[in-house]
């Protein structure tokens, strides 16, 4: 109990309650700001529509199935980029920790990609291999 009162029948709905509104309000400002946002018409419909178009749009492509496809296309991409990386880098480190010449070969380009974050290589990735899954997959496995 935060406030310190033991079992108060009431207490346990009103912090509920209470947890909520403060959990939903900048949800809700944010909405409110968005629909106010588009309802002036500060930047054009196409480029920001208001909720319910949003909503009726995420809608459509849900029941159409566009979205799912769309989205498993997106876990396929994660799923093959992930394996890769497990795969490559449990055989680079084991073998660079087996045997030492082998260390010395990759251990001064293990040392140099490692601060450098994977998406920095987005642009590069996609001018070397272009736009298709290829570049999505090496991505998730730099």
């Amino acid at each position: 109990m935060r406030d310190g009162r033991a079992g108060a029948p009431g207490a346990k709905k009103s912090s509920f309650a209470r947890d909520a509104l403060a959990l939903s309000a900048p949800f809700v400002l944010l909405a409110a700001l968005w629909e106010a946002v588009a309802a002036a018409g500060v930047f054009p419909p196409k480029l920001f529509p208001s909720l319910a178009t949003v909503l009726a749009t995420f809608w459509n492509l849900a029941y159409e199935g566009i979205l799912w496809a769309h989205i498993a296309g997106t876990f396929a991409r994660l799923a093959i980029g992930f394996l890769l990386a497990a795969a490559f880098g449990v055989v680079l480190g084991v073998l660079m920790g087996r045997f030492r010449v082998v260390e010395d070969l990759f251990l001064p380009a293990v040392s140099f990609a490692y601060p450098i974050p994977g998406l920095a290589y987005a642009p590069l990735f996609m001018l070397w291999f272009g736009l298709r899954d290829l570049p999505a997959v090496l991505i998730v496995a730099a």
